[in-house]
């Protein structure tokens, strides 16, 4: 056996020894070398999505607050406008069809460029009375009004205007 391994040796060109001894050494040295580099760049690609998502967390809250507080003031400027509330006393008042072409302008200019706020239903004790035109029948319809589930809560409130969120 011995003799046989001197034998390929004798055999082997310098050039095809070298390239082995550079394969038995390199090759380790490589996989030593690439190993590390993963624990270090592993460690620091966690640490940076971990700041990248909580960065985001952190403006989606902000744009939530933002879009939470921005529609109770619309719901108030909408509650408390003057056109607006011509239509509420005139409905209150018994007049079956009130005007609604003021509000409608009002009501459509304001929420124009709010992309939060896709419509806008305003209601009388028993039907509505105005309704934008993306409201669609299951917002926009009295009798599927009352089958939602705020509707108790509303009525059960004393408060002149009430936002519900869920």
């Amino acid at each position: 056996m011995k003799h046989f391994h001197l034998n390929i040796k004798n055999h082997m060109s310098f050039q095809k020894r070298l390239l082995i001894a550079f394969f038995s050494v390199a090759v380790p040295v490589l996989i030593i070398i690439c190993i590390g580099l993963y624990i270090f760049l592993d460690s620091s690609a966690r640490k940076n999505t971990q700041t990248a998502m909580l960065q985001a967390l952190e403006r989606t809250n902000a744009q939530l607050s933002h879009i939470i507080s921005n529609t109770e003031n619309l719901s108030r400027n909408i509650i408390y406008d003057s056109d607006v509330q011509k239509l509420l006393s005139e409905a209150a008042a018994g007049e079956a069809y009130p005007e609604t072409e003021a509000v409608k302008y009002f009501i459509n200019s304001f929420i124009v460029n709010r992309d939060y706020v896709e419509s806008v239903v305003i209601t009388g004790l028993s039907d509505t009375l105005f309704s934008s035109e993306k409201a669609y029948t299951d917002v926009s319809s009295f009798s599927n009004i009352k089958k939602k589930w705020w509707y108790p809560a509303m009525t059960a409130s004393k408060e002149p205007c009430m936002w519900v969120s869920g």
